[in-house]
């Protein structure tokens, strides 16, 4: 964690070039993924709209990257940041002034927000990052109750990790989250995501347009941020799924 931490600080000095870094990937590379979740059409994209601005999003373990403004700047208006290094929230918050109220300092391993209250919730690293530190099995499931606990029944947890399924399947595989995995790997080449289970093969919903996903339809430029810069070629994304039974008696 240490390490992850000392990445995001030197990448924000004057004398880097840069004040952003993007760990695996922008935003371009995630936002047929994202519109396939939210089941919001493709043709939508860079479209501001009610139904986009009411989609409630956290992006957890934000960083000095850009998802977030380019994700408002598509029109998800209502898209929250959190990471729990004070200094990256004080450096993004001045970096974009007019966002400054999105950006929470906050860590994964107590999240404050109440149950049931995000449709989606982006990480792009943040658990990889926990399994970098101390007690990380321990820490990756409280993390993990949490994001479930927090997403509201239908909502979606989309990860991207270096690790392949076979590394973090199990993690996620846990009946108390109450939720459906999926996994793709994503290189320059679209794919739909698909269970990870060899015993399913249904993939993200369909759009309608020529019985194929709007993934599935994607350009390979739209993957032209991949980052290869940190030896990712290609990385991971799973996608869990909140069971829509989520709502109990009493609940």
């Amino acid at each position: 964690m240490l390490w992850w931490m000392k990445t995001q600080c030197s990448n924000m000095q004057p004398n880097n070039g840069s004040t952003l870094f993007e760990w695996y990937c922008g935003y371009s590379s995630l936002q047929g993924y994202v519109y396939e979740m939210l089941n919001i059409s493709q043709e939508f994209r860079g479209v501001h709209s009610d139904e986009k601005a009411n989609v409630k999003i956290l992006v957890i373990g934000c960083g000095n990257s850009k998802l977030s403004h380019d994700m408002h700047k598509d029109g998800f208006a209502n898209t929250q940041s959190m990471d729990y290094s004070e200094i990256v929230i004080k450096h993004m918050k001045k970096l974009y002034p007019h966002l400054a109220h999105t950006y929470h300092v906050e860590n994964m391993l107590n999240i404050s927000l109440p149950d049931a209250c995000k449709d989606l919730v982006l990480d792009k690293g943040a658990l990889d990052a926990i399994f970098c530190g101390d007690n990380s099995y321990e820490n990756i499931k409280i993390a993990l109750t949490h994001i479930s606990r927090i997403l509201k029944p239908g909502g979606w947890y989309l990860m991207m990790s270096y690790a392949p399924r076979e590394h973090r399947v199990h993690h996620l595989n846990n009946p108390d989250f109450r939720w459906e995995i999926f996994h793709t790997e994503l290189d320059a080449r679209p794919k739909p995501l698909t269970t990870p289970d060899t015993h399913f093969s249904h993939d993200v919903k369909h759009d309608g347009s020529n019985g194929k996903t709007a993934i599935e339809q994607g350009k390979a430029s739209d993957r032209d941020d991949v980052d290869t810069a940190n030896g990712f070629n290609s990385f991971h994304l799973y996608g869990m799924r909140k069971k829509l039974d989520e709502a109990r008696a009493g609940g």
